[in-house]
């Protein structure tokens, strides 16, 4: 997580966010909110050996968004 809380150094983060984070072929998404005064991550979805956009479609199909090439509905 230190990659994400590295992008607060030199830039103005509003929250609620969502991140995307990729390192070596795993993605995670997380969802980043204050409560209390404190910064919560809530890892939202993850895969392994995957790239950005097979996690997109996975995470899509397990909230029940269906995507086709040009549209989100």
């Amino acid at each position: 997580m230190g990659i994400f809380f590295s992008s607060f150094i030199d830039n103005d983060v509003k929250l609620p966010a969502i991140s995307l984070v990729v390192s070596g072929g795993h993605t995670n998404l997380y969802y980043i909110f204050e409560e209390n005064g404190k910064i919560i991550t809530d890892l939202f979805d993850e895969t392994l050996d995957d790239a950005v956009g097979e996690t997109y479609d996975k995470n899509c199909k397990n909230i029940g968004i269906r995507i086709s090439r040009r549209a989100i509905y």
